[in-house]
């Protein structure tokens, strides 16, 4: 069996992709480090003063005509739209895409957004917004819930748009209506009086945050596969 020369990737290539990893990853430190300052503010130090503000300039908009699309926009974010939702994204890279790697890391991306939630609610314990304008909920309040699966599971749906073969336009277009739906999604729990803004902004800092990361551990183990391969030929 003949042995197959190690595989160069271009220079070029190379600088390229270790400028953009360093750019990511200070975008993963100063997200990190801002999330920290809002748990510091808002958590430990008491500070609502900026959320106070935010909920009654958010409250003067509150309308009968507004309400049930903001609903419907935290819908798209509740347990039972994503579950389902990450069904069916997994299913069908399994069965029908045939890419058993990609179902696993939705999988994974998903279930471990889902955990850190659970876990991080339950540290910080912070309890809800009072007289919200839908049915009041049991479990606490920060980091947002909704905001943060949201943000994993739509800039998920944006990584794989990118990473198919559509147009360049419509994956354009795609992308920006996925990041609405999640903005609108942290937007909807203020609105509805659920959370917090800050219970927001967190969301979308520990969503950035697991989801950058998660994107770039699968990206390189896989790259580390296929380079194992390519030297076993």
């Amino acid at each position: 069996m003949k042995c197959m020369r190690p595989y160069n990737f271009p220079k070029r290539f190379s600088w390229k992709f270790n400028v953009r990893l360093l750019i990511i990853l200070a975008l993963i430190l100063l997200t990190l480090v801002f999330f920290w300052l809002i748990i510091h503010e808002v958590i430990y130090e008491k500070e609502d003063a900026i959320d106070r503000v935010i909920i009654n300039f958010v409250a003067v908009y509150r309308s009968p005509q507004l309400t049930p699309f903001m609903e419907a926009m935290t819908f798209l974010a509740s347990k039972y739209f994503l579950i389902p939702a990450y069904l069916i994204l997994i299913s069908w890279f399994l069965f029908h895409q045939k890419k058993k790697m990609v179902a696993l890391n939705v999988a994974i991306t998903g279930t471990i957004g889902f955990c850190l939630v659970f876990i991080l609610k339950n540290i910080f314990q912070r309890n809800r917004p009072l007289n919200p304008v839908i049915e009041p909920l049991n479990d606490y309040s920060f980091p947002s819930g909704h905001t943060t699966s949201g943000f994993i599971f739509y800039g998920l749906l944006i990584y794989l748009v990118w990473q198919s073969k559509l147009s360049n336009p419509f994956k354009f277009l795609l992308s920006l209506l996925l990041l609405l739906i999640a903005l609108l999604i942290g937007l909807s729990r203020i609105y509805l009086g659920v959370h917090y803004p800050s219970d927001v902004v967190a969301g979308f800092c520990l969503g950035f945050i697991w989801l950058t990361t998660a994107l770039l551990l699968l990206h390189s183990l896989n790259k580390r596969a296929t380079f194992k391969g390519l030297r076993k030929v």
